[in-house]
């Protein structure tokens, strides 16, 4: 945000603001129109916060939203690679991440912050700017640099056209992260910590891979869309009989970070 005040000379949401900033990757360096990504926006989404108030300075368009504002940075240039290698490595859910993401050519910073919609709203609003940037803009994928993750365009467009709070982009937002150890699969979050959320973590589980992460994307969707916590200790299942028990400590795989370890088979 300091980014688009200094060349607007707007300033930023005051007080307690809710942040949420991606970066959407283009497949070449032409010229952005960001005015045109905000009429997609008003034409295929009629139920979101107002944006009014549009203005542009060269490579950046902003408009203000109800509590803050949001902006748009053409950069033509790709985004640093070491920052995606991390990402794409992890991409289960993309396949041709590794060839796609290093050839793209420019990409749009895209951010929103507000003192008045909560994190939920705001990040709904986000997802459906990206979306219409991905629209006009030859858009080939998604950076989302605090969960640490690479979405296709094609994956976060239909994530984005079926977004609301009853129905959360939960692969769009936060990381599913695997890890092999011998026979058994581990595995952790990244993103949750955005949203005021302790990452989740397993390891050594014997599960197959579709039912752990499936676990794992339950429990945050359940912690986002309903607000409510899982504390240590807690214990969670779908019979009082099949009860998960939660336990927090020092993430395996995330450094100086103290997560909700999930005591799966």
């Amino acid at each position: 945000m300091t980014l688009f005040r200094r060349l607007l000379r707007r300033e930023k949401p005051q007080g307690n603001a809710s942040q949420a900033l991606v970066m959407a990757l283009l497949g070449d360096e032409a010229t952005f129109d960001g005015a045109a990504a905000l009429d997609y926006l008003a034409a295929h989404w009629t139920d979101l916060p107002s944006v009014v108030g549009r203005d542009a300075q060269d490579a950046v368009t902003v408009a203000s939203i109800p509590g803050g504002a949001i902006g748009l940075m053409h950069a033509p240039l790709p985004v640093p690679a070491g920052d995606l290698e991390g990402p794409v490595a992890v991409a289960w859910h993309w396949p041709e991440a590794a060839q796609t993401v290093p050839a793209h050519r420019a990409h749009v910073i895209i951010h929103a912050g507000s003192t008045v919609l909560d994190p939920i709203d705001l990040r709904l609003l986000l997802t459906k700017l990206t979306a219409s940037v991905l629209s006009v803009g030859n858009g080939v994928g998604v950076y989302v640099g605090d969960a640490m993750l690479v979405r296709s365009a094609r994956d976060y467009l239909t994530d984005a056209e079926q977004a609301s709070r009853d129905n959360l982009p939960i692969l769009s937002w936060i990381g599913f992260n695997p890890v092999r150890e011998g026979t058994k699969l581990s595995g952790y979050t990244t993103g949750l910590r955005s949203f005021g959320l302790s990452e989740l973590e397993v390891r050594g589980s014997t599960l197959a891979p579709a039912e752990l992460f499936g676990t794992l994307a339950d429990l945050a969707n359940y912690e986002l869309s309903s607000g409510r916590v899982l504390r240590d200790g807690d214990t969670f299942g779908a019979t009082e009989a099949d009860r998960t028990r939660v336990q927090y400590r020092p993430s395996a795989f995330i450094p100086d970070t103290t997560v909700a370890a999930l005591e799966l088979p």
